[in-house]
């Protein structure tokens, strides 16, 4: 191509992605295939879309550059319990009892709490629907009142592996 002929090209290939939005085949001579334009970065083959590509999209300082599965840390910690065949049958209560060395106390104050959200700790971890799986492994914002006073959230038995890594 000649250096003169590079605007006329540029503004041929925009007026394409203006009149087809954004995604065009630009044919080249001598060659077998097409060439594939895509503007709006989109994936053509799922039609999924994605955004512009900047600088903070490869910060992991950058909420739009960091890996949601590690948070930017690069690392992700934790196994999956529900693999393990000792898990497999296994209650919250059992579960929960294996993670934690607590008094009877604590013991009581979790087994109000998840009666109050209505989630039986006799149950198998297995039996459990999504959402009471995603509750018991990352916790929720709900609170309940205490009968002596004050209020208690629970935030998953994820944090107590992790506290204890």
């Amino acid at each position: 191509m000649k250096k003169n002929q590079a605007p006329r090209l540029l503004e041929a290939m925009q007026k394409a992605a203006d009149l087809s939005g954004d995604t065009f085949l630009a044919e080249i001579p001598g060659k077998e295939k097409d060439l594939f334009f895509n503007l709006a970065f989109a994936d053509p083959t799922t039609g999924k879309s994605y955004p512009k590509i900047t600088p903070q999209t490869f910060s992991f300082n950058a909420q739009e550059g960091m890996c949601l599965d590690c948070q930017g840390i690069g690392s992700v910690y934790g196994c999956s319990l529900l693999e393990q065949k000792e898990v497999e049958g296994a209650s919250i209560s059992q579960l929960l009892s294996s993670l934690i060395l607590y008094d009877r106390n604590v013991s009581l104050l979790i087994q109000s709490y998840f009666e109050d959200i209505g989630i039986d700790i006799y149950t198998p971890i297995y039996a459990l629907t999504a959402e009471e799986k995603q509750i018991l492994f990352q916790g929720t914002n709900q609170t309940i009142s205490l009968k002596e006073g004050g209020k208690i959230r629970w935030q998953g038995s994820d944090i107590i592996l992790a506290v204890a890594a």
